[in-house]
């Protein structure tokens, strides 16, 4: 299978997926926040564990547009290809299931990305502070609307 054969059979399979672009060896596909667990589970049963990864999940905040993107990649080895899922998440609705239990690389992505930006992860077992300090928890310094406040005289 081929790039070209690999992101057919996630515009075939998966409702909401639509071709964004191919660039190089990478896919990249937009779906519906509702599909991404249909996409981590395709992917579990579809391929074989050897031949794909869970490389990242991140996120990117869009002020100007309202919303944050949620950026879920897998890289599958026996294509030599990365895919990148992107699903938009408006500011009033900032919240996304957990793929953590199918895969389990996501545990910690998922828990930055709540930390950082706020968007929740339904389902996951354990968002709670673990990278800010009680001064930043919940202040979600990833989003570009964070103010950072800095006193230059408590860095003499």
């Amino acid at each position: 299978m081929n790039v070209e054969e690999l992101k057919k059979k996630f515009l075939d399979n998966i409702k909401t997926a639509q071709e964004e672009k191919i660039q190089d060896n990478q896919i990249f596909i937009k779906i519906d926040k509702e599909d991404i667990k249909t996409v981590s589970k395709f992917i579990k049963e579809q391929f074989d564990d050897v031949n794909k990864i869970l490389e990242q999940v991140f996120a990117i905040d869009f002020p100007d547009r309202n919303e944050m993107e949620m950026i879920y990649t897998w890289w599958f080895i026996e294509y030599h290809a990365l895919v990148h899922f992107r699903v938009i998440l408006p500011y009033d609705d900032l919240k996304v299931v957990s793929i953590q239990d199918d895969w389990v690389a996501a545990n910690w992505h998922e828990r930055e990305t709540w930390e950082m930006f706020g968007i929740d992860f339904e389902g996951h077992p354990n968002l709670k502070q673990f990278l800010l300090s009680d001064e930043l928890f919940g202040k979600h310094p990833m989003r570009k609307s964070f103010k950072i406040e800095h006193n230059p005289e408590e860095a003499k």
